[in-house]
């Protein structure tokens, strides 16, 4: 699917209207679903959602910038580690073997109950390579992640197969939280000015 027809793909699911302006932050969700798109059809990767609740505790606000710290954490600590078996996985060939992920803040629907989880959440994308499906599908389904350590502060954790749209729905509160988080961070500000050109040449 070329980029003009997958963005008119995405307007129903955003619920745009062709005719009217599209806002920078509905923009930035086209370029990164169209990201994913060419990630799947180019590089074959496989796209999988992961989405991490967190629990309430007097140690632990669940402020943005601590909840983005705090995935940063169970990425870096754990996530990638349990990939490559190896708390080293920043060598040139793993580099390229890394998920490609993308990782936003959502707010729950319904306000908490006083003993349940934080108003806010994550919800990645992980673009991942072949090499490391083996150990990936060792992580699928629900709650895989809630016991791999107290400190993460998790409450419940869904990890599934998704396709390229499920990037609008990952990150339907980009406007209200603009600063998502990128794995390996090479890319974000790459998105960025190819965001910037394309408006400018509106």
């Amino acid at each position: 699917m070329n980029k003009l027809d997958f963005e008119q793909a995405c307007y129903p699911i955003l619920k745009l209207k062709p005719e009217l302006p599209i806002s920078l932050s509905s923009r930035h969700q086209i370029s990164l679903a169209y990201l994913m798109h060419q990630l799947e059809s180019q590089e074959k990767r496989n796209l999988f959602m992961l989405t991490l609740t967190y629990k309430l505790k007097s140690d632990f606000a669940p402020k943005p910038n601590l909840l983005n710290r705090n995935f940063i954490r169970v990425y870096c600590h754990y996530f990638l580690p349990f990939l490559f078996q190896s708390k080293y996985y920043n060598s040139n060939k793993r580099i390229l073997q890394q998920p490609i992920t993308y990782s936003f803040l959502d707010e729950h629907k319904h306000k908490p109950h006083a003993h349940g989880s934080a108003s806010l959440h994550h919800h990645a994308i992980v673009a991942a390579h072949e090499s490391t499906l083996p150990r990936l599908s060792l992580l699928l389904g629900t709650n895989t992640f809630k016991d791999i350590d107290p400190n993460f502060f998790i409450a419940t954790s869904d990890f599934k197969l998704c396709n390229d749209f499920a990037m609008l729905y990952a990150s339907k509160c980009l406007k209200k939280y603009p600063d998502f988080l990128s794995f390996p961070n090479r890319l974000k500000s790459v998105l960025e000015k190819t965001t910037q050109l394309e408006l400018a040449t509106v």
